[in-house]
């Protein structure tokens, strides 16, 4: 997988977390055309990247059952390099 670029002060990632990727993930994929690719991390549910033309474009997390539980909608979330 090619690597990402960072640059400082400008939007460098984003992300989905949600209450279910398996309803996101067909989703995405059918209305983009995107494909997924799981990566490893050590927290409970797996991290996925949504990837076009095997580039990652935005990524893809599911909430923990705490936040299901409290009521924690779907969001998406946007990053800013600053240092």
């Amino acid at each position: 997988m090619p690597a990402v670029e960072l640059r400082h002060g400008i939007f460098n990632w984003i992300d989905v977390i949600t209450t279910d990727a398996s309803v996101v993930i067909p989703f995405y994929e059918k209305v983009f055309g995107w494909s997924t690719e799981e990566v490893p991390t050590e927290g409970p549910s797996p991290y996925r990247f949504f990837l076009r033309d095997g580039i990652p474009v935005t990524g893809l997390g599911e909430m923990s059952d705490e936040m299901k539980e409290e009521g924690v909608p779907s969001t998406w979330n946007s990053y800013i390099q600053v240092g």
